[in-house]
C-alpha cells in the first residue's frame, strides 16, 4: 500500500466493483442468518450469531456501487429514454419471473391466492401503505434509478464537487424532515428506504469523482471509521441529544462505506496471491447476479425461514438462492437478449 501513502483513487471502488457487490450480498445473506434465530427465538443464541449485527449495511453497499455503476453508464450515454429502458429490461424480467414463482408458492401453500393483496404487494402498494417489506429493495433500486439523472446534473451544478455533495445532502435533509413531521405513518413504512438515500447520493458523488480521475487524502478512511463508530454508539452517550426519529439505517449506510474502505484496502493488500484470486472469482460471479441473488434469497428465505440449525440454513437460504440466482441470470440473459 505504499503507493497510497497519502492518497488513494476513487476509481478502485470501480475497479472492484463487482467483488465488492458479492460482498455486499453475502452481507445480507449474514443479517438474515442472524434474524432466522432471533425471529424464531432460539435459547441461546449462539455467540456468533447474537454479535453478528450490522450485515443490512450490504444494502448500502450496494446502493453506493449502483451511484457508482450508473455515472459510468450515463456518461456513455446520457440519452434518457435508452438509459430507462436498459434499466427497466435488466430489472423486470428478474423480478417478474421471481413474482410467478412466489404466487405459485403460495398457490401450493395455502390452496388459493388473494389477488388483490398479491397485487398490491406486487406494485408496492402495500410497502407505502402497510410497510409490507417484500422484495422492498426492488421499489429502492426504482427510486433510485428515476432520481438519479437529477441528481448527476445536481452533484455538477458549481465547480466544487464537494460543496455540491454538501447540498444534494442538505435538500434531502429537508426532504427527510418535512417527510416525517408531515405523514409520519408514510415515513415509518417507507424508512428503510428513505433514509438510504443519502447512501445512493454519495455513490453517485464518487462515480462523478471516478470519471474526473480524482483521489481522495487516505486520512478519509480512519475518520469515516470512526464516525461510524460513534453513530453505533450514538444511544449509549449520555450528553448527546436524542433524536425524534430513528438513525439506525443512517448508520447502516456509514457502516456500509465503511466495509468499503476496509475491503478496498484488504483486496489491495492481498492481491496477487493464490487465495485471493480465487476468493476474487468467486465474489466477482456474486457480484455479477446480485440481483437475481437477492430475489431468490428474498424468496427461499420466506420458504425456509424455520430452519435454525446452521447448516440447514446455509443450504436452504443461501446455497440454493445462488444456484437458483445463476439459473435465473442465465434465463433473463436470455430474454433480454430476445428483446434487444
Amino acid at each position: 500500500m505504499k503507493q497510497f501513502s497519502k492518497k488513494m483513487p476513487w476509481s478502485l471502488m470501480s475497479r472492484y466493483r463487482a467483488p465488492l457487490m458479492g460482498m455486499a450480498m453475502i452481507c445480507i445473506y449474514l443479517t438474515h442468518y442472524k434474524k432466522a434465530f432471533t425471529v424464531n427465538r432460539v435459547s441461546p443464541i449462539p455467540w456468533y450469531i447474537m454479535n453478528l449485527r450490522f450485515g443490512s449495511s450490504g444494502v448500502d453497499i450496494f446502493l453506493i456501487l449502483s451511484g457508482l455503476g450508473l455515472c459510468y453508464s450515463f456518461s456513455k450515454d446520457s440519452n434518457l429514454f435508452r438509459f430507462y429502458r436498459k434499466r427497466i429490461v435488466r430489472l423486470l424480467p428478474a423480478y417478474l419471473i421471481t413474482e410467478v414463482i412466489y404466487y405459485i408458492m403460495l398457490l401450493v401453500k395455502d390452496g388459493s391466492v388473494n389477488i388483490r393483496i398479491f397485487l398490491e404487494k406486487m406494485f408496492f402498494i402495500r410497502f407505502f401503505r402497510n410497510g409490507d417489506a417484500a422484495f422492498w429493495f426492488i421499489i429502492a433500486i426504482l427510486v433510485c434509478y428515476l432520481i438519479f439523472p437529477l441528481l448527476y446534473k445536481a452533484l455538477g451544478i458549481t465547480k466544487y464537487s464537494l460543496l455540491n455533495l454538501v447540498l444534494c445532502i442538505a435538500v434531502f435533509v429537508v426532504f427527510h424532515e418535512l417527510l416525517w413531521r408531515h405523514d409520519l405513518i408514510l415515513y415509518k413504512n417507507t424508512i428503510a428506504l428513505v433514509q438510504r438515500i443519502p447512501a445512493f447520493i454519495f455513490g453517485v458523488w464518487v462515480g462523478r469523482e471516478c470519471l474526473e480521475n480524482k483521489e481522495f487524502p487516505v486520512v478519509l478512511i480512519p475518520l469515516c471509521w470512526a464516525v461510524t463508530i460513534v453513530m453505533m454508539i450514538y444511544g449509549y452517550i449520555p450528553f448527546l441529544p436524542r433524536p425524534r426519529v430513528t438513525l439506525y439505517d443512517f448508520t447502516l449506510s456509514l457502516v456500509g462505506l465503511s466495509l468499503i474502505f476496509l475491503f478496498l484496502l484488504l483486496f489491495e493488500w492481498l492481491k496477487g496471491t493464490v487465495i485471493t484470486d480465487r476468493l476474487m472469482q468467486f465474489l466477482t460471479f456474486m457480484g455479477g447476479i446480485t440481483l437475481e441473488c437477492y430475489l431468490m434469497h428474498s424468496l427461499l428465505k420466506w420458504v425456509f425461514f424455520s430452519p435454525v440449525d446452521p447448516v440447514l440454513y446455509l443450504i436452504t437460504c443461501c446455497i440454493l438462492p445462488t444456484i437458483a440466482a445463476w439459473l435465473l441470470h442465465i434465463v433473463c440473459a436470455k430474454i433480454i437478449k430476445l428483446i434487444g
